[in-house]
């Protein structure tokens, strides 16, 4: 079942793609060992993972700067990316 409050770090583990190619998340398989967002072939964040469910608000909050706001039912998801004061959408796939 595809559910936000089932949602495991393993099922979100891996390569994650924007439609356009032009970021990448990769997720690793346990909290504390990583996720990485690269945009337009730069690193933008580089932290460890601290995978939990805010039931209030349902979403996953991936890391310290991450959070997952939405499945969809092709298996796709949109998550936010903070940094700074700096906030931005990415709609990823998961790649193959």
């Amino acid at each position: 079942m595809w559910s936000m409050m089932t949602m495991t770090l393993e099922q979100l583990a891996g390569t994650w793609l924007t439609d356009d190619g032009r970021c990448t998340m990769w997720i690793g398989e346990e909290n504390n060992t990583g996720i990485v967002i690269n945009c337009d072939g730069k690193n933008v964040l580089s932290e460890y993972t601290r995978f939990r469910y805010d039931i209030e608000r349902n979403i996953c909050l991936l890391s310290d700067s991450v959070v997952l706001c939405q499945l969809f039912d092709d298996h796709s998801i949109r998550v936010k990316l903070t940094i700074g004061e700096q906030t931005e959408e990415l709609f990823l796939s998961k790649g193959k």
